[in-house]
């Protein structure tokens, strides 16, 4: 194990890198110093878009090449946020237990389905009587669902939650846009790339990765308590804050860039999610229906756009010299950004014992 005081840069401060930070403080001895890097924090990030939800569909699609290791990721994020779900830091975290119900047409392929044997309590499917009274409005109607008891981390109190407590915790931020991870790493011993859609150009040119574009709304709909995910990448969420915004989508558009809110989109979101929960209905006509830009706060522009930071071939977490990359999580930043963090401190860790360099 690495003895004496190391000096660590993370590049990126969405949930990936801010918890790679904090992971890396608690590992490293006394007299080490830890510091962010990033053009980007919070309101600015892609995962401050994100509904937070839990869910998971199989650790193959995470990472094709080895799902043990994916499922490693899976229980040990929902370890993490399940202790602070249960604990006295989830108000103040935006982590809590969130009851979800995931319906389709009809019942998904044989996989191994991760959350199923994973979820506290385990999954029960609903009956088709139940189908048909809760959702009465999808066109076709719908021949499988489950429910199951995940857990909700509201990044908009999640992430700023991790900034905290990394700063309390004496560590450094800067905010700047690096061209290498040389650059990022200078003077430093160590260096995570965690920089989302930027991570594999400082990979050095990872094709794999691309953007899956999402939009969302944000409606107050303060009796939504349960989360539902549907056909189509339908899903409503409520928010962890008192009294906060629910978030309402979504759209999965890969390779598309575009950062500005779409009408099209808006109403097509607007159409299936009250076809799957007809209260919907409500808190969108009040709510005034403008677009608004990405990291918007304002609760009179209810619609949010982000990138998510995929990557063909599943989630990349991997030493190279005296770098660790850990980016290619998709949607699923939220779900898997401490227990992926938690490998990638472990590679550094054995970085530094043999003395790598870039």
């Amino acid at each position: 194990r690495w003895g004496r005081p190391a000096r660590v840069a993370v590049v990126g401060a969405g949930l990936v890198g801010a918890s790679v930070a904090l992971q890396a403080q608690s590992a490293l001895p006394p007299g080490s110093s830890v510091t962010i890097i990033a053009d980007a924090f919070n309101a600015g990030t892609t995962s401050w878009v994100a509904a937070g939800a839990f869910r998971v569909e199989s650790v193959e699609e995470l990472s094709p090449d080895s799902p043990d290791r994916a499922e490693r990721w899976c229980r040990d994020s929902l370890r993490h946020l399940s202790r602070l779900a249960f604990g006295p830091a989830g108000p103040r975290a935006g982590v809590a237990p969130l009851p979800i119900v995931q319906v389709a047409r009809e019942p998904p392929p044989r996989r191994r389905y991760a959350y199923s044997d994973m979820a506290p309590g385990g999954c029960r499917e609903l009956t088709p009587e139940e189908l048909l009274t809760q959702f009465p409005d999808w066109p076709g109607g719908l021949g499988f669902g489950i429910e199951s008891l995940s857990v909700l981390a509201d990044p908009r109190l999640y992430l700023p939650w991790l900034l905290d407590q990394f700063l309390a915790a004496g560590g450094r931020i800067e905010r700047r846009r690096v061209a290498s991870l040389e650059e990022a790493g200078a003077g430093a011993d160590l260096v995570f790339n965690c920089a989302g859609l930027e991570a594999g150009r400082l990979a050095g040119g990872d094709p794999a990765v691309h953007p899956v574009r999402g939009q969302v709304a944000r409606v107050r709909a303060p009796w939504l308590k349960r989360g539902f995910y549907g056909p189509d990448s339908t899903y409503a969420y409520p928010s962890a804050a008192p009294g906060d915004l629910a978030t309402v989508g979504g759209v999965r558009q890969a390779g598309d860039y575009c950062l500005t809110a779409r009408e099209s989109d808006a109403a097509d979101i607007r159409t299936r999610a009250v076809r799957l929960l007809p209260g919907l209905a409500a808190a969108f006509a009040d709510s005034d229906g403008r677009p608004g830009a990405t990291g918007a706060t304002s609760t009179s522009q209810p619609d949010f756009v982000g990138l998510r930071p995929a990557r063909h071939g599943g989630i990349r977490v991997a030493a190279e010299g005296y770098a660790v990359h850990c980016y290619g999580h998709g949607g699923h930043g939220v779900a898997l950004s401490w227990g992926t963090a938690a490998e990638a401190v472990e590679l550094g860790l054995a970085r530094l014992d043999g003395g790598a360099k870039l």
